[in-house]
């Protein structure tokens, strides 16, 4: 699930493109690496960064985490269903204190 806005908004972001066309994989690597700078350009609330005192799979795991939390932060910001909204939030909070163990 991802909205072609949030398509956009990356692409006006930074994301390169080839001829108007984005590589499904170049904009994951991209949202993984951007994904404070979606979240400014959408006016979501930033995230925590990995810190450097961090072990690498923590930094994955934080990583990952913030990523999903991008999606699914946009997706709750833009959608007119209250009872999405309310999933998608849930979902949010959710991940927000989920451990490496849980994935």
């Amino acid at each position: 699930m991802c909205s072609s806005s949030l398509v956009t908004l990356a692409v006006e972001s930074g994301l390169p493109s080839l001829n108007g066309k984005i590589a499904p994989l170049a904009f994951a690597e991209w949202i993984i690496d951007n994904y404070n700078l979606v979240r400014q350009r959408a006016g979501l609330p930033l995230l925590e960064e990995p810190k450097q005192s961090m072990t690498l799979e923590e930094k994955d795991h934080l990583t990952v985490r913030n990523t999903m939390r991008t999606y699914v932060d946009y997706l709750a910001s833009r959608t007119s269903s209250l009872a999405l909204k309310k999933k998608l939030t849930q979902a949010s909070r959710h991940m927000a204190h989920c451990s490496s163990e849980d994935l």
